[in-house]
């Protein structure tokens, strides 16, 4: 099973600020998701991210489901 990642271990992998990493779920550019008020960050969306493979997800666009389920 994937691991799922906090905003701040999130930061911590990227070496920046956690208001960075909201940011970029806020802007679209990183995948992740909101469970209740924290994001949920898959491990494997991160190193996606990191390899600069994203696909940008409009920001405000609904998913039908959790990006980590498939």
């Amino acid at each position: 099973m994937e691991q799922i990642l906090t905003v701040d271990e999130a930061a911590q992998h990227l070496k920046v600020r956690p208001e960075t990493v909201r940011r970029l779920l806020s802007q679209g550019r990183l995948p992740g998701n909101k469970v209740g008020r924290a994001w949920r960050i898959p491990e494997g969306a991160l190193m996606t991210f990191l390899r600069g493979e994203e696909e940008p997800i409009a920001a405000g666009a609904s998913i039908d489901q959790p990006m980590w389920i498939e």
